[in-house]
């Protein structure tokens, strides 16, 4: 079997940190047995073959075989990490997980974020599953065989290169961030992304036809960015998304007190 398919995420957790039985300890800690580092490099350069070709580089991300592709302001990454845990002793298992940043947002974010030098560039981080529907969360299974390797760089063709076309087409995207057409990233994300590549007046737009208009976000948005512009509210950068939508209408003035 090539992979283990989860459609709840706690249930994937729990199997991927799932504890090391003792007598397995040594001999799976990351990166200290042989064929786990051999198979799992194996993968990772298989993979960076296949995308060469797309103008992919494959690096060594701490230890993490990681691929990278710098398409102007964007940064894309596959990371392929292997399971610690082992419920058998022959089972090499890794998850693929996909990371997508704009440099742009940085900046952005840095208007409002505290403390602005730790204002992040990500747009989003995802397993590979999840931009399958419905969505999942996978353990590949590595072997010997080059099946897992093959089914891995169709799935990165047909789900993640398109994904991460998406975001590198401006003219589009500006259309595609207003009808919400764009999964895994949310309202907050959207308008920063539109502040960052079309300017603030475009993202006075989106509020207003996006956000202000939904008649359930639409007034905590208002209500809370006029608390934070009036000083009522200094930790207004919380992880809810009617505070970040708020947070940024105020620092940008896109709200009127």
């Amino acid at each position: 079997m090539n992979k283990r398919v989860f459609f709840d995420e706690s249930a994937f957790h729990r199997f991927w940190n799932e504890p090391i039985p003792s007598r397995h300890v040594l001999s799976h800690l990351l990166f200290q047995n042989r064929q786990l580092r051999r198979l799992v490099s194996e993968s990772a350069n298989f993979l960076g073959g296949a995308l060469l070709s797309d103008e992919f580089a494959l690096f060594q991300n701490g230890g993490i075989p990681l691929l990278e592709r710098r398409t102007g302001p964007l940064i894309e990454e596959i990371l392929v990490r292997p399971r610690l845990a082992a419920t058998r002793g022959s089972e090499i298992v890794v998850r693929v997980t996909v990371h997508l940043s704009h440099i742009g947002l940085q900046e952005t974010r840095r208007q409002y974020w505290s403390p602005p030098s730790r204002a992040p560039s990500l747009i989003a981080g995802l397993d590979i599953g999840a931009l399958e529907f419905p969505p999942r969360w996978i353990a590949w299974n590595l072997d010997e065989a080059n099946d897992t390797k093959i089914e891995l760089v169709d799935w990165v063709r047909n789900l993640v290169l398109p994904w991460f076309d998406v975001f590198s087409q401006t003219r589009e995207l500006r259309g595609k961030l207003f009808r919400g057409e764009i999964s895994h990233i949310g309202l907050d994300t959207s308008l920063e992304l539109v502040i960052t590549e079309y300017g603030v007046e475009e993202g006075a737009r989106f509020l207003n036809e996006c956000i202000l208009s939904d008649s359930n976000i639409g007034p905590l948005v208002r209500e809370q960015a006029k608390r934070i512009m009036r000083a009522q509210d200094p930790d207004h950068r919380l992880s809810a998304p009617v505070s970040n939508l708020a947070a940024i209408a105020a620092c940008y003035r896109l709200i009127r007190r």
